[in-house]
């Protein structure tokens, strides 16, 4: 008689299968969320490498994928992991196989590896339709339009100074101790598109202080219908050439240059976040003239926020850029300068080869004159000034399956002075790609709308070459590093004369498995000030920042992911004692297998001598909303966010953040100042699909 299996044996047997079905779930490849998304760009890129607005644009083109088989260089360019030589072997593979029946096929292209694969898939769609033409009905493109409507309101449990209560005869005397609205922020937002061709938007936004919604930003735009590429009334962006002429759409800063330097030619674009500033309001339109030929033309007239020269004065001396209006004294400056711009593009393209000629003209109803004539101030002297300035530029290009070189040179209509950038990638092999970017922009070339590699916010007053290389020398191990030396030919800010400046970063990520990645990044980054000599006097000196990041990130099985990440921070100071920071933080997150409950839990503690030496991490946050937060002095942050969908077309997310710190009684500073040593902050948002 056969002998029946002893229960250990079975048990045994048991948590074999139990282990091996978990192993097997672990190892499965599941596709890339929005979260993930979110959650891997902040933790590769750095802290000051994504502007607030960008996975504002980036959520847009996830809710509205582009369509491979009817896409264009320029189109794809929005997605910032992309290189251009991968972006040709995408329109290439199309091209030869026509039409792309999946993304799939993806894998089919040997330049584009596994990470940016799963990021395509959230970004893009295989689909045979082509182009609207003109003879299609309105009715036809406007049949089942999507349209979503978000709303979101923020609640602080803590009062400023600015809140404060004052009688009245203190308020007559000083009315800008106190904000004039409540401490609530409230935005509304409404999305229109009728099959990736007529788009519509708008957004109404109430910061915290302010007495009403006083910014109102809308949009509509047709794209793709016969000739016309693009065209926007309302609020839009622009991007030609390399960005010396105009360029203020998204950005991911230097990081971004790695493998391939940035081509900033993305043309037209709508302007759909919250941010008040850096957009255009009026109508521009891209045409196709021919298959090799596209002309844009532009035109804008907007109110801008300004600081008025003197009381009595009919100049101004700055543009206030931030937005809020929550004072007398900020209200005062709200559309106090009106802004006329008006511009082209003219873009040739032919294989390998594209040109193309940009020029842009601005107005203002008064003069632009920035304080210069005290020490302190003599930086500024060459920058924006005058009511009329413009720039005119000649951009080119050369891109194979191998190589590409871009750059972009221009001239200040106003001064006269010249910026150039030229930039070069070559893919020397399969798994590495080695890249150069040579820059000068002279000290008097100054643009309103002017944005590119640089170390400045400007492209203006700098000199500098940056080389980088993306490698994978090995399976599942991925290294990127630059470095980027740049001299500043006139005195900055904090400098009395010519400075000279290092940026270098360093990176290996390591993935053992598709559900595990761990990641070590170093960053020095080191610029010439004054400092005092001891004497009474000033010298000029490098003060110095590293930086060094270590994080873990796995995944287990589908709904649960936790990252551990570990921060320190130095700071040396020629004149003073060193300072060092440091952050321990813990992430995790859970999410149900039908998308549609997710909590997010992230703890972290910080301890940091001084507000230079800041440390950065990511936290998660609600949609069009950056997670990036720096945190300084000693304490404890934690955040929890949690959504779920309550019906088919209206999801609701919550967050909660609780920041504690340790030894202090107060809270920043002037009006912004709170009485406590600990903050909490409420934030809700409603989104409903239709």
């Amino acid at each position: 008689m056969k002998e029946k299996p002893s229960n250990t044996f079975l048990a045994f047997l048991l948590l074999c299968t139990f282990i091996g079905s978990c192993l097997q779930q672990t190892m499965a490849q599941t596709p890339m969320k929005w979260e993930d998304f979110v959650e891997n760009m902040t933790d590769e890129y750095q802290e000051n490498d994504i502007e607030p607005s960008t996975f504002e644009d980036l959520y847009e083109i996830y809710l509205h994928p582009i369509n491979l088989n009817n896409t264009t260089y320029d189109e794809l360019r929005q997605l910032p992991f992309l290189t251009d030589i991968q972006i040709n072997a995408i329109l290439y593979h199309v091209l030869t196989n026509y039409p792309m029946r999946s993304l799939g096929e993806l894998m089919l292209i040997s330049s584009i590896d596994y990470t940016t694969r799963m990021r395509l898939m959230l970004f893009c769609r295989a689909g045979e339709e082509r182009p609207v033409t003109t003879a299609e009905t309105l009715r036809n493109i406007l049949r089942y339009p999507k349209q979503d409507v978000t709303l979101r309101t923020d609640i602080p449990f803590y009062t400023k100074e600015g809140y404060r209560d004052y009688p009245d005869s203190i308020l007559s005397r000083y009315p800008n101790r106190v904000y004039q609205g409540n401490n609530n922020y409230h935005s509304l937002r409404y999305a229109f598109n009728a099959k990736g061709h007529i788009l519509a938007g708008l957004e109404v936004e109430k910061d915290g202080g302010e007495r009403e919604f006083d910014y109102v930003s809308a949009y509509v735009m047709l794209h793709d219908i016969g000739r016309i590429r693009n065209l926007v009334i309302g609020d839009y962006k622009l991007s030609f050439g390399q960005g010396l002429v105009v360029s203020n759409s998204m950005s991911f800063g230097k990081h971004a240059t790695l493998g391939s330097m940035p081509y900033m030619g993305r043309g037209i674009s709508r302007h759909s976040s919250m941010m008040e500033s850096n957009h255009l309001r009026g109508i521009a339109a891209n045409l196709t003239l021919s298959q090799r030929v596209h002309a844009t033309a532009f035109a804008s007239y907007q109110g801008i926020d300004a600081t008025l020269s003197g009381s009595n004065s009919n100049s101004v001396s700055s543009l206030k850029t931030d937005g809020l209006h929550r004072t007398q004294l900020e209200r005062s400056k709200r559309n106090l300068l009106h802004e006329f711009t008006w511009g082209g593009n003219l873009q040739f393209s032919q294989g390998v080869f594209s040109a193309g000629v940009t020029a842009i003209a601005t107005h203002l109803s008064m003069p632009l004159v920035p304080k210069h004539d005290t020490p302190s101030s003599a930086y500024r002297l060459y920058n924006l000034h005058g009511t009329d300035f413009g720039a005119i530029g000649l951009s080119y290009g050369y891109i194979t399956s191998k190589y590409s070189f871009q750059g972009e040179t221009a001239m200040s209509t106003a001064s006269g002075c010249m910026a150039t950038i030229n930039t070069m990638s070559m893919r020397t092999s399969s798994t590495t790609t080695l890249s150069m970017s040579v820059r000068h922009f002279d000290k008097a070339y100054a643009t309103r709308y002017g944005h590119t590699l640089s170390e400045s916010s400007t492209p203006q007053n700098e000199t500098g070459i940056l080389a980088a290389i993306k490698a994978e020398p090995w399976q599942r191990i991925h290294i990127e590093a630059y470095a980027d030396v740049f001299h500043f030919p006139y005195m900055r800010s904090n400098t009395s004369a010519a400075s000279n400046g290092l940026d270098c970063m360093a990176q290996v990520v390591y993935t053992p498995t598709d559900k595990s990645r761990l990641q070590l990044r170093y960053r020095i980054k080191s610029k010439q000030q004054d400092y005092a000599d001891g004497n009474g006097g000033t010298q000029l000196m490098y003060g110095t920042n590293q930086t060094w990041r270590l994080s873990y990130t796995q995944q287990i099985g589908s709904p649960l992911s936790l990252q551990t990440l570990f921060t320190f921070s130095h700071r040396f100071n020629p004149d003073s004692d060193n300072e060092s920071g440091l952050l321990l933080a813990e992430n995790v997150r859970w999410q149900s297998s039908d998308g549609g409950r997710h909590i997010s839990l992230m703890a972290a503690y910080f301890n940091t001598d001084s507000y230079a030496s800041k440390v950065w991490t990511y936290e998660p946050s609600l949609l069009y909303s950056l997670g990036m937060n720096s945190l300084f002095y000693h304490g404890l942050r934690v955040a929890v966010v949690a959504s779920a969908n309550v019906s088919k077309s209206l999801r609701l997310q919550c967050k909660l953040g609780h920041t504690s710190y340790f030894g202090r009684n107060t809270i920043g500073t002037g009006l912004e100042q709170i009485s406590q040593s600990h903050r909490e902050d409420l934030l809700l948002q409603a989104r409903w699909t239709f």
